[in-house]
């Protein structure tokens, strides 16, 4: 995260990033919202509420992983009863496939970093984000879990290569926090469907 400008108070560059982020997803949403729309005679309070219940706690995960680097248990783990509570009321025949793929995203990025860890000695991936993987099994089921994974390692791999570096060479020691792309992988595929 970036240093404050000089004369800027800290908490100012966190609601720029806040307020951008909501913006982003809301105009994400839009088309998903319009498509959704068509055909219907009233305001669909159910998926609208849904969408807020999902979108809230992955933008704050965001801001706090942008400025920490740490994923926290208090919005992970609720974010991930949430989905299953949801799955539960939409669709119980669905809820045994939403577990699984829950426990598969926090054990795919869970031996990630372990395997990580013992090859470079360094920490690459934080539990956080296995956690928040679980999470997107948990909304998305085993459909969407690996389009999740990918909308999120091919924008997090675009920023690598396209992004701001502020001057600083890129490396292996370069600290890039993987919260807000999965966050964004699990909207999209949220909104939008599995790519496959």
């Amino acid at each position: 995260m970036h240093e404050p400008l000089p004369g800027q108070h800290p908490n100012q560059s966190h609601w720029r990033v806040s307020l951008g982020l909501t913006l982003l997803y809301a105009a994400l949403g839009v088309p998903a919202a319009i498509a959704h729309r068509n055909g219907l005679a009233a305001l669909p309070v159910w998926p609208i509420l849904q969408a807020l219940v999902l979108a809230v706690p992955l933008i704050a995960m965001s801001v706090v992983d942008l400025r920490s680097f740490r994923l926290p248990d208090a919005l992970t783990l609720p974010l991930l009863i949430l989905g299953l509570a949801r799955t539960r009321l939409e669709d119980p025949t669905a809820q045994l496939d939403h577990g699984i793929a829950a426990v598969l995203g926090y054990t795919l990025l869970a031996s990630l970093a372990y395997v990580y860890m013992r090859l470079r000695n360094r920490r690459g991936l934080g539990l956080g984000d296995a956690k928040l993987m679980a999470a997107s099994g948990a909304w998305l089921g085993t459909d969407g879990l690996l389009s999740s994974l990918l909308l999120a390692s091919f924008s997090a791999l675009a920023f690598v290569l396209l992004g701001p570096r502020d001057g600083q060479p890129l490396s292996g020691q370069t600290k890039i926090a993987f919260g807000p792309f999965l966050a964004l992988g699990i909207w999209l595929t949220w909104l939008y469907g599995p790519l496959i």
